[in-house]
Formats: C-alpha cells, sequence, structure tokens
C-alpha cells in the first residue's frame, strides 16, 4: 500500500485498493491527532496488526462532541460505515 502507514485505511493496510472512504479515513485520522495531541495509533500498533482505530481521550471528545462523534465515524474500522460521500450525519 502506498501512503503513510499511520494514515490509511485498515482495508488499504490488508492490501485493498485505495477508494473515497479510505480518504476518508485518512481525514478522521488527521482529524483525532489534532483533537487528542497524539497519533491514533502507533508504529507498534500496525506491525503487530492492531488496525482499529482506538477511542478518542475523554477530554477531546468532551470539548467537541460533535466533531468527537463526526471523527468517530471517519475512523470506523468498515468502510461502510464510515461517511458517504456527500452526507452528513
Amino acid at each position: 500500500a502506498a501512503g503513510t502507514p499511520l494514515y490509511l485505511a485498515p482495508e488499504q493496510l490488508r492490501g485493498a485498493e485505495p477508494a473515497v472512504t479510505s480518504d476518508l479515513f485518512a481525514v478522521g485520522a488527521i482529524l483525532w491527532e489534532a483533537l487528542a495531541g497524539h497519533a491514533m495509533r502507533s508504529h507498534e500498533a500496525l506491525v503487530s496488526g492492531h488496525l482499529d482505530a482506538p477511542t478518542l481521550p475523554e477530554a477531546a471528545a468532551t470539548r467537541s462532541p460533535r466533531l468527537a462523534r463526526l471523527v468517530t465515524t471517519l475512523v470506523a474500522t468498515d468502510p461502510a460505515r464510515r461517511l458517504a460521500w456527500g452526507a452528513a450525519r
């Protein structure tokens, strides 16, 4: 897979072709990092196969609940659970 591993969607890390939902995951990972103050996952987690997004820290989620819900949706492990292109929840 081409890209920065920390921001690649789980399906890309498993060898799937990139899709719009992969890009949405990357946006969510960047927002997750901005809210939490650290990367969503570590290189060690990737190497060990832990591809699921961790829970957003409570302090970050409390600071902006709507944004936290959006980020949680964007970093869903299942691409079908991410926002539909152009849709808002």
